[in-house]
């Protein structure tokens, strides 16, 4: 599944890695679902701050790390985002 991007907080790379922090939109319920209501309103998301990573072996890093590049490419793989937790 891609996941849209905010914005990118960090990039670390460490030897063959890449991690990425990022905000990341639709990642967590803010309000749920309701059939009580006229009419029925579907679950909100909203975004949370995430972290995930690939091997860079198999990508071409942009030159700018934190730019819409980076960002283009982390949306078209699965990153395996995972929420941060406060």
């Amino acid at each position: 599944m891609s996941h849209s991007i905010s914005k990118i907080l960090e990039v670390h790379i460490d030897d063959d890695c890449c991690t990425v922090t990022a905000i990341i939109e639709d990642m967590v319920q803010i309000s749920p679902a309701s059939s009580w209501s006229d009419p029925p309103q579907p679950a909100e998301y909203g975004p949370a701050t995430c972290i995930g990573g690939f091997d860079i072996n198999d990508y071409v890093l942009p030159a700018e790390l934190e730019g819409r590049a980076m960002e283009l490419l982390c949306e078209s793989i699965d990153m395996g985002w995972e929420i941060l937790e406060d």
